[in-house]
């Protein structure tokens, strides 16, 4: 289930890039596990170690984000009081920040332990998977103008 969250959240800005065509909605479509599986070309080992790795980064993430939620949530309710006061505010502000900071070192070691199992195949295929997350906007921007996105015939 985890190993599925984050490899779907891998395939977001590719999805967002390409609209399906009109004849394939509705249809039962690979998982995103499954076309990112086939994409890195996991071996058996790679899958265990993957699902103890996301296990690993949602037991250090979900402490930090129910206490991003709790922060933020007195945030509001200090906010929204008559009088709130600033010392507060601007402690809460501090906290969710340093918190935020955390998520972040969070997806950082999660990232290198993932990349740590990595083939130097796969790692450049990973490379390429960041470079169509960074291209996705531009690629949506041509679908919308209509720009054919195939190469120039000779």
């Amino acid at each position: 289930m985890k190993i599925t969250f984050f490899l779907s959240l891998l395939c977001l800005p590719l999805a967002l890039a390409q609209d399906p065509p009109p004849e394939q909605e509705g249809r039962n479509q690979p998982a995103p596990i499954q076309i990112l599986g086939a994409f890195f070309e996991f071996d058996d080992t790679q899958v265990t170690e993957v699902e103890a790795i996301f296990q690993a980064r949602e037991a250090a993430m979900q402490p930090v984000l129910d206490e991003i939620r709790a922060t933020t949530q007195a945030l509001r309710e200090l906010l929204g009081s008559e009088d709130p006061d600033a010392t507060a505010v601007g402690e809460l502000v501090l906290a969710e920040k340093a918190l935020k900071e955390q998520t972040h070192a969070v997806q950082l070691d999660f990232l290198d332990s993932l990349t740590a199992i990595f083939t130097e195949e796969q790692s450049l295929k990973y490379a390429a998977l960041v470079r169509a997350e960074r291209l996705a906007p531009v690629v949506k921007a041509a679908k919308a103008i209509r720009l054919p996105l195939v190469p120039p015939t000779e």
